[in-house]
């Protein structure tokens, strides 16, 4: 379904997370990246890069890679330069708040944007976050049908709690698993 815009070079991979202010997006990042949780972030102006360094994966193999995680700033004033972020993205996560499901409605905006600007992520997750955040737990399985239905896929849809660490490293490696597997990918 979806090819890259760009092969990999080298072990090098670039995944950008893209949803609506206040989703989750930098603490998702930030516990995936560097283990850490905090409370309170200011809301990410432009884009910020993260660097994974010597992430082995897939994982016991030996093979380490470069992950650069894209935060991407979801302020419309950005939304004129958003589209130079994407330029040789390898995947890309949509996020959504499930407190707020006007976010994970969002998800769709943000979809046809990539679709716009980009040949399609080989790789591809839709994180619905904060489910620790709702006490009934089928809240957030309901909101999957707020999602346009060419992301209803439930193999690429994540509940996540970066409070908790809850489903992060999976809604990490699942895309990772599809750029590795690309014919594209090019290894050093």
């Amino acid at each position: 379904m979806f090819s890259l815009s760009k092969p990999i070079h080298g072990k090098q991979v670039k995944v950008i997370f893209l949803g609506d202010d206040q989703v989750g997006k930098t603490s998702i990042i930030r516990r995936f990246a560097d283990n850490v949780f905090r409370e309170n972030y200011r809301p990410t102006l432009g884009v910020q890069v993260i660097t994974k360094e010597n992430y082995e994966f897939p994982p016991n193999s030996g093979q380490k890679l470069i992950i650069y995680l894209w935060d991407i700033g979801a302020q419309q004033l950005y939304e004129v330069v958003r589209p130079d972020y994407y330029v040789g993205i390898s995947a890309a996560i949509f996020v959504g708040d499930v407190t707020r499901p006007e976010s994970v409605q969002n998800i769709d905006y943000w979809f046809k944007e990539i679709k716009m600007h980009v040949r399609y992520p080989h790789g591809w997750m839709v994180a619905l976050n904060k489910v620790d955040a709702v006490e009934d737990n089928e809240k957030p399985k309901n909101l999957v049908s707020l999602l346009p239905e060419s992301l209803q896929n439930k193999d690429h849809i994540v509940f996540t709690s970066a409070k908790e660490n809850r489903n992060i490293e999976i809604l990490i490696k699942k895309p990772l698993s599809q750029v590795v597997k690309s014919p594209i990918v090019k290894k050093t």
